[in-house]
């Protein structure tokens, strides 16, 4: 792999991270501005964007440059097709969306959605000119284009967001246009990175032409690669989003059938969804690492290097295991304070508790995700997706009407856990890891332990303190929690020496990596 290949690589990698954390961060004010009801009105819709955002970030560009680099005689073929098809694709689901917003409303339980159903669906017509520029450009190994692309769409489209609902709520919209405007925030960000794309598609050195004049036997080929190889590409960044989708349209229904009016459903499907950014931020790792690994894996097993693929599997899972699992233990003892510190109040704490430990279950099957595909198992990977997204539905629909809120958070954590289960299964098969692999769990779950009790005592002598504002309070008690598990649990990391000296090698020449990037 060449010097600027990889640059490209860590270039899109940090764009990737960037946009992933703002995409968390907004949040927050918007929910302090619009409140429980405004913040369930949004994350009913996001589904939309979120779908929208991960193919044009992750699937469909990286299959059209896979596709131009092999055919690199007749490139341009390949991205006139993929324009084609992805234009026909895209239209046909825009308007679809656009005329069966009542339905998608209905079935969501509340026919007012419509109308942002509308304007969201206009972020689809974007997709072929985003997803086509960026294959093009990643084509060519120039990386800089796409990196920024997908920094200006987040960062337009949160200040729009953001802006219109400071906006709307002072001059006393309804939620409902508070909503109507973040989702032309979306559609606005991906206008403004269509923009940027093509400047840089102008003003580029080696422009690449397109050619209408295209071979019809290779029409359908091509065409088939971009949407099919697109989707099984993106299909584990696509989980958490396709989880929030399943919620939009199960949680309100069913919370009346648990005996809520429709009123009191849309505040606790507000509350629920707190959850969701800070479990956003939780996968942080698992997709920064899904990111790299595919393409690290593919290069050994093309060489048939087997031991070499268990290694960077297993050290990546180790890794992974790590830094989750403390993240579900420790959100589980904050729950509290950080609901408070963020959204004002402690409404809807217990849902955090329970929801945070999709964070373990989630981060392991989606890293086990991405060693799979690494491994040209794609069609597993499939199967484990599609296992997952049938528990989560079963249980939301099962129990939901029995025992409300909670049901829709052990939805979540259920369905996340069959997935980590299913594909750490079909891992073992493959390479015989656990066996093979030292992953140290009994010294890992005594940190663990150790860490979880440590923040309980803490959390003990803070109440002995008294302050005045009871949301600085609350901050000044999760922040410090943080502070001192990540000394205590890393402290006995370092103790019990959980990773090998190999391993803290690895972990040395991937630093020093960076650093020469940078």
């Amino acid at each position: 792999m060449n010097k600027r290949l990889l640059k490209g690589a860590f270039i899109l990698t940090i764009a990737a991270l960037f946009t992933k954390i703002l995409s968390v961060v907004y949040r927050i004010p918007y929910q302090n501005v619009t409140g429980d009801i405004g913040f369930y009105i949004y994350q009913q819709v996001y589904p939309i964007h979120g779908i929208v955002f991960t193919l044009m970030m992750y699937g469909f560009p990286v299959v059209i440059a896979k596709l131009a680099v092999e055919e690199r005689k007749n490139n341009s073929h390949v991205f006139a097709v993929s324009f084609f098809v992805l234009t026909a694709v895209c239209l046909t689901f825009f308007i679809l969306l656009f005329l069966l917003s009542p339905v998608l409303a209905n079935i969501a339980g509340d026919r007012e959605l419509a109308p942002l159903y509308r304007t969201m669906s206009a972020s689809i017509l974007f997709v072929p000119f985003i997803s086509v520029l960026r294959g093009m450009f990643q084509a060519q190994e120039y990386a800089l284009p796409t990196a920024l692309s997908q920094i200006s769409e987040q960062l337009v489209r949160v200040v729009v967001i953001v802006a219109l609902a400071i906006f709307f709520v002072r001059n006393g919209f309804s939620v409902y246009v508070v909503g109507a405007g973040a989702a032309a925030g979306s559609v606005a960000g991906a206008a403004f990175s269509m923009l940027v794309l093509i400047g840089f598609y102008l003003k580029y050195v080696q422009p690449v032409r397109f050619h209408f004049a295209i071979p019809w036997k290779t029409f359908i080929p091509i065409g088939k690669n971009v949407i099919v190889q697109g989707f099984f590409i993106s299909i584990g960044a696509l989980t958490f989003v396709l989880f929030q989708l399943i919620d939009s349209f199960t949680v309100i229904t069913h919370l009346e059938q648990f005996g809520y009016s429709l009123q009191e459903a849309k505040r606790l499907k507000g509350i629920y969804d707190r959850s969701q950014p800070l479990l956003q931020l939780g996968f942080t790792l698992a997709t920064s690492l899904s990111l790299v690994i595919v393409p690290a894996l593919a290069a050994n097993l093309s060489r048939n290097a087997l031991h070499e693929v268990r290694n960077q599997a297993g050290f990546a899972l180790k890794v992974t295991f790590i830094i989750s699992i403390a993240a579900s233990f420790g959100l589980a003892v904050i729950a509290e304070p950080a609901n408070v510190m963020l959204f004002t109040d402690s409404h809807g704490s217990a849902v955090i508790r329970t929801i945070g430990f999709s964070i373990f279950f989630g981060s392991l099957a989606l890293v086990s995700i991405a060693i799979l595909q690494g491994m040209n198992r794609v069609k597993d990977t499939l199967y484990i997706v599609l296992f997952g997204l049938v528990v989560k539905c079963m249980v939301n629909i099962t129990f939901i009407p029995i025992y409300g809120i909670h049901a829709a958070a052990a939805g979540t954590v259920s369905g996340f856990f069959v997935m980590a289960v299913y594909s750490l299964i079909i891992m073992q098969r493959l390479l015989n890891m656990f066996k093979a692999y030292p992953f140290q769990f009994f010294r890992i779950f005594f940190a663990i332990g150790v860490m979880t009790v440590t923040i309980w005592i803490w959390q003990m002598l803070f109440t002995r303190f008294e302050f005045t504002d009871a949301r600085f309070a609350a901050a000044s008690l999760a922040l410090s929690s943080v502070a001192i598990a990540v000394v205590v649990y890393g402290g006995l990391l370092h103790l019990f020496r959980i990773f090998t000296p190999v391993e803290i090698e690895l972990l040395k020449r991937k630093r020093e990596g960076v650093e020469r990037e940078n």
